[in-house]
């Protein structure tokens, strides 16, 4: 989740693991990347006005998030990360579910958690969408896309078009 209520310049992210996961001897103060992968497909050269010039490529979207990944130091750290989480998830449904468990499950839950954040320094993203081809070739990108009849290649089609000029 990105929190942007703080002062860093790019949000800080934050989240949990288990404690069982070896991640949470080792990543305290390192530096860290997130890695969000966003929708990708591959393109056929058939799709171009002329494919005999072309070869096949894959188009996708990816962000990069660079910070040093600091670890909940207690119990109540960790619970005040999920109840912003939960809040965050929750809060526009119809019916927002709420954290209701009995104190002794409860502690035995966010004691085999813990909760980070990284307070992201530097964000790369790469968004690659047809954006060297003549506009008629990226239509037809995003149609040949949205006929594949997959969630990520309509979705590739959709990023395509919100991307053109």
């Amino acid at each position: 989740l990105l929190h942007v209520a703080d002062r860093e310049p790019h949000g800080t992210l934050i989240g949990h693991f288990a404690r069982a996961n070896p991640h949470a001897a080792i990543a305290p103060d390192l530096a860290s990347t997130a890695i969000f992968h966003g929708p990708h497909a591959y393109v056929t050269p058939s799709w171009y006005a002329h494919p005999s010039n072309a070869v096949p490529t894959w188009n996708y979207a990816v962000v990069h998030a660079h910070g040093t990944i600091e670890l909940a130091h207690d119990a109540a750290e960790t619970r005040a990360i999920l109840d912003l989480m939960i809040h965050r998830f929750e809060a526009g449904r119809a019916a927002p579910w709420k954290l209701g468990l009995d104190p002794g499950p409860l502690a035995a839950m966010v004691g085999a958690i813990v909760g980070f954040r990284i307070r992201v320094k530097r964000i790369d993203a790469k968004f690659k969408l047809s954006q060297n081809r003549m506009p008629e070739d990226r239509r037809r990108v995003a149609a040949g896309l949205d006929a594949e009849g997959c969630a990520d290649a309509a979705a590739t089609a959709s990023w395509l078009r919100d991307a053109m000029p």
